[in-house]
């Protein structure tokens, strides 16, 4: 009787810790929206973004290329024109970082670069990354190819704004 009676408070004290708190599942398909930025995808070498139109700094397509990289629908850059075989194909974006999650809408232009009319620029803000080759920006997650890392790298941190002023100026001059 004895024996039972522990057993029958043992399971009582068991069913009262298995429903005391209600268990919550996250749901695994809910992606949060990016908080804060980590860094920012910029040019490789740390070049600032800087077009100086009047004085044709961008003249050819090796010098135009890291700026198309970024936005794939501009027709020139400073004094250089695109021709149709310079175009560069629109920038696969993934919802997860591997090439066999969704695809979602490929990248002409970052939805984060701003340049203003003077040409100075700010880059797109990246908010995490996987390895060295997957970045997550605003749009999902992207994979820079070898080809990609010879014009742009991530950078910790924030853009370096010092030269703007300086650049608005020599615009405003020129």
């Amino acid at each position: 009787m004895m024996k039972r009676a522990v057993t029958f408070l043992f399971s009582l004290g068991l069913m009262g810790c298995a429903t005391s708190e209600p268990a919550y599942e996250q749901e695994t398909d809910a992606k949060p929206e990016p908080s804060q930025p980590i860094g920012y995808l910029g040019f490789k070498a740390h070049q600032e973004w800087a077009i100086q139109f009047n004085d044709c700094t961008v003249y050819d397509l090796i010098g135009a290329q890291p700026y198309q990289w970024f936005d794939r629908t501009s027709a020139s850059v400073s004094c250089y024109t695109f021709k149709p075989n310079d175009a560069i194909e629109p920038l696969s974006v993934y919802a997860d970082a591997n090439f066999y999650s969704n695809k979602l809408t490929p990248i002409n232009r970052f939805q984060e670069l701003q340049v203003s009319e003077s040409g100075w620029g700010t880059f797109p803000a990246v908010y995490e990354t996987n390895g060295t080759n997957w970045l997550k920006v605003k749009e999902g997650w992207i994979h820079l190819t070898l080809a990609d890392q010879t014009l742009v790298q991530f950078y910790p941190g924030t853009q370096n704004q010092s030269g703007k002023s300086q650049h608005d100026q020599y615009f405003e001059q020129h």
